[in-house]
């Protein structure tokens, strides 16, 4: 069973491509690319675990566009009222 850390440092970084800030983790010289697209939550530690493990199980680059570009949904806001 993986295990999911509160405190958790990611292993990547974060670049920017074109205008978009983007997670990248695992082999930056591989040619095997997975696009990880996250909940509505946005970039946080748990999402760049994820990502981080999932690079780890195999030989692959990881990426993770920030989709809502730093205005994720607030968590505030969850559970929604209706």
């Amino acid at each position: 069973m993986p295990v999911v850390h509160s405190d958790y440092q990611p292993k990547g970084r974060e670049i920017i491509l074109d205008d978009m800030k983007v997670y990248e983790t695992g082999r930056k010289d591989n040619d095997r690319v997975i696009i990880v697209i996250y909940d509505i939550f946005g970039f946080h530690p748990n999402t760049k675990q994820v990502a981080d493990r999932v690079a780890e199980m195999g030989d692959f680059r990881l990426v993770m566009p920030d989709f809502f570009r730093s205005d994720p949904w607030s968590l505030n806001n969850f559970p929604p009222a209706k």
